[in-house]
């Protein structure tokens, strides 16, 4: 009987995590310059996946404007950071923490608000 109350308080804990606060305009702004330099080419201007080079890619970019992507903070910066194995998103090691930081709030942004 203890096992089961202890993996209820574990889920009821997870389950009631807090969510990350919103990047500051700040935050959000350099991040679009970041993916607008480094990003837009594949995920498009408008970060909907209709860049210049997606239709020549074997999977298609992510269209960040879909609310998917603002449910998981650590998800997004783990793409950037380390890309995506076995798919044409690379790995962005020459961002900074707060470059990555940065992109992250402006790509949860959009996915609240659009572009």
């Amino acid at each position: 009987m203890r096992t089961w109350v202890w993996m209820w308080l574990v889920l009821s804990a997870c389950e009631r995590a807090p969510q990350e606060p919103p990047a500051s305009p700040l935050a959000r702004e350099r991040g679009r310059i970041l993916f607008r330099r480094h990003c837009a080419l594949c995920h498009g201007m408008n970060a909907d996946g209709h860049g210049a080079r997606a239709f020549a890619l074997d999977r298609r970019p992510a269209d960040f404007t879909s609310p998917a992507w603002r449910a998981d903070a650590a998800r997004v910066r783990a793409t950037i950071r380390d890309g995506l194995r076995g798919t044409p998103m690379p790995a962005w090691p020459t961002l900074t923490v707060d470059e990555v930081d940065d992109l992250t709030g402006y790509l949860l942004s959009v996915a609240r608000s659009g572009p």
